[in-house]
C-alpha cells in the first residue's frame, strides 16, 4: 500500500498518478477481455463490457478525485488568505466562554467588549479579533490610569504605550515578554495591526484556536502556549484564545480592584 505524501502539492501529484494508474488498468483489462472474446469495437457486447468495467473501477477513481478536490480547495483557501494568517479547520475549533464570569461586569463597555470578541472569534475573524484585543488592551490601561488618577487626562496619544504596557504587564502577567522584546510589543502588535494591517515581524500571524494535537506541535517548535504572545527570533505570533483569557482575567482583576478601592475611599 502506497503512503500518501504530506505536502499539498505532492498530494495532488500523488492522486493524479493514482487515478491515471487505475484508468490504465481498466483500459488494459477492457482491451484484453474484448480481444479474448473477439468483440467488435462498436458491438453491444463491447459497450456492455466497458460499462461493467467502469462500474468496477470508477468508485476507486472517484475516491481519489474526491481527495484531490479537497486538497485543491485547501490550496485555494490558503492562497486567498493574507500573508501571515494562520487558521485551523472548523472541526478543530474549541470555544470556551467559562474562563471568566462576565455577568457581574458593567455592560458598557466591558461586557460589550467580551461579547464582541467572542463573536468575532467564533466567526473565524482572526485579524479583527487581534486588532480588537490590542486596541482594547490600550483602552483598559487608560481606564486603569484614569481610575488611579481621576483628575488627569490619560486619553492623549503620549499615554498610549504606557497604558498598553500597564494592563498587559501588570494585569495580564506579560511583563517578562515586554522586557524581553525590548519594550517593542506595542509597536509590533498594536501599532502594526492598527496602521499596517499585519503584525510586524519576519514571521507573524494569528492563531485563533488550537486543539491538543496542534498544541503539541506548537510546543515541539518551542512555542509557549501558556502565553498569548510568541516573540522569538523574528516570530511575532498571537495565540488569540490564550490572550483573550488573560485579557478577560485582567479586566476582572481591575474591576474587582476598582470596586474595592472605591469602598475603602468612601469608608475613610
Amino acid at each position: 500500500m502506497l503512503l500518501e505524501p504530506k505536502g499539498l502539492e505532492e498530494k495532488i501529484s500523488f492522486y493524479n498518478q493514482c487515478i491515471k494508474n487505475i484508468e490504465t488498468q481498466r483500459d488494459e483489462e477492457l482491451f484484453s477481455l474484448s480481444q479474448k472474446e473477439g468483440m467488435s469495437f462498436f458491438s453491444e457486447q463491447y459497450f456492455a463490457l466497458e460499462n461493467s468495467l467502469r462500474n468496477k473501477y470508477n468508485p476507486r477513481i472517484e475516491e481519489f478525485e474526491k481527495k484531490r478536490r479537497r486538497v485543491l480547495e485547501e490550496i485555494q483557501t490558503i492562497n486567498s488568505r493574507p500573508q501571515g494568517s494562520h487558521y485551523l479547520r472548523t472541526s478543530d475549533l474549541v470555544m470556551t466562554q467559562d474562563s471568566v464570569d462576565t455577568s457581574r461586569w458593567p455592560e458598557k463597555p466591558y461586557r460589550w467588549m467580551a461579547e464582541d470578541l467572542y463573536k468575532a472569534l467564533d466567526a473565524g475573524s482572526n485579524y479583527l479579533v487581534a486588532l480588537g484585543l490590542f486596541c482594547y488592551t490600550e483602552y483598559i490601561g487608560k481606564s486603569i490610569l484614569t481610575f488611579k488618577s481621576p483628575t488627569k487626562d490619560f486619553f492623549k496619544n503620549k499615554f498610549n504605550k504606557p497604558a498598553f504596557n500597564l494592563f498587559l504587564g501588570e494585569y495580564m502577567g506579560y511583563q517578562d515578554i515586554i522586557n524581553n522584546s525590548g519594550d517593542k510589543i506595542y509597536d509590533w502588535f498594536r501599532h502594526g495591526l492598527a496602521h499596517q494591517y499585519y503584525i510586524k515581524g519576519q514571521h507573524s500571524g494569528v492563531f485563533l484556536h488550537f486543539d491538543p494535537p496542534s498544541e503539541k506541535e506548537l510546543r515541539r517548535l518551542g512555542i509557549d502556549t501558556n502565553k498569548g504572545l510568541v516573540v522569538s527570533s523574528g516570530n511575532h505570533i498571537l495565540l488569540a484564545k490564550v490572550y483573550l483569557d488573560h485579557f478577560l482575567n485582567g479586566i476582572n482583576r481591575f474591576l474587582e480592584e476598582s470596586k474595592q478601592l472605591t469602598k475603602n475611599i468612601n469608608q475613610s
